[in-house]
């Protein structure tokens, strides 16, 4: 399975899924490829999360390194926990078939 990030936008398999910025006090998302997969995020709660190694992990929550979410407000984008359960189900989807999870940050 393909995650990609080009701009504000988060892809998957090449089809538009959401708005992505960065978070965790970062400025910006540090380009490159990762391999990704679901891991439990311990320091947040104990919850799935999509982590990206090399990157880290991507979520509807302010202190994701990636936040994920449906709208674009004044101070970037909201973040949204449907947007990063349906990911999280999709990664989880892909793993059961064996599939790799790459996330390429433009």
């Amino acid at each position: 399975m393909r995650l990609r990030i080009n701009g504000k936008r988060l892809f998957v398999n090449n089809r538009p899924f959401c708005h992505v910025g960065p978070g965790n006090e970062r400025d910006e998302l540090p380009p490159g490829h990762y391999n990704a997969e679901v891991s439990t995020a311990t320091a947040h709660g104990h919850i799935p999360l999509v982590r990206a190694a090399g990157f880290g992990w991507i979520g509807g929550f302010a202190e994701a390194d990636c936040i994920v979410g449906r709208i674009i407000g004044p101070k970037g984008v909201v973040p949204c926990s449907d947007i990063s359960d349906t990911l999280i189900k999709l990664c989880e989807a892909a793993s059961d078939l064996g599939e790799r999870i790459t996330l390429e940050v433009e």
